[in-house]
């Protein structure tokens, strides 16, 4: 009786995970933040719950909201890249550098083979004013992905604030 109970809740989140990930496919976040929401209230412990709401509520606007939810996945699964750089977008758009750049090298050392996350450290290094660390950044973010103009655009800036002025225009 009671291992029936159990399969069942476990049909009934897989489910429900299955509804809320479409729901963002379908880029209905709304629907998909009260899937999330009704899926913590029966796991609260699941990491990937708490890093889809917390990107949803990102998407929303309401990254202040998203905050406690990209934390919660940092306690509760620590290889967890994907809350690390969320964190980091948002002190970065808040133009907290220092911050940015600490929760994407955290999540570098775990992820150390995404270009985004590459590109994103050199980014908040130039902003931070340290110019040949982003160019060793961008440089690797560039081989791992070549199809990508920002980060090209954004090695030409590095180029350049280091005086490097015939690198910054090849």
């Amino acid at each position: 009786e009671m291992l029936a109970q159990l399969v069942e809740a476990q049909e009934v989140l897989y489910l429900e995970w299955g509804r809320a990930l479409d729901q963002i496919r379908k880029n209905k976040p709304e629907e998909a933040q009260q899937t999330l929401e009704k899926l913590l209230t029966i796991d609260p412990n699941n990491a990937d719950y708490h890093a889809k709401l917390g990107t949803v509520l990102v998407i929303r606007g309401k990254p202040q909201e998203a905050i406690p939810h990209l934390v919660r996945v940092a306690e509760l699964d620590p290889n967890n890249a994907s809350g690390l750089g969320i964190l980091g977008r948002i002190a970065y758009n808040n133009q907290k550098y220092e911050a940015a750049l600490e929760q994407w090298e955290q999540a570098s050392e775990i992820e150390p083979m995404l270009p985004q996350l590459q590109y994103d450290i050199g980014l908040a290094l130039l902003e931070l004013k340290r110019p040949e660390q982003a160019i060793r950044r961008l440089e690797r973010a560039a081989t791992m992905d070549s199809d990508r103009p920002d980060i090209l655009i954004a090695l030409a800036e590095a180029f350049a604030a280091t005086g490097e002025w015939e690198r910054a225009i090849t």
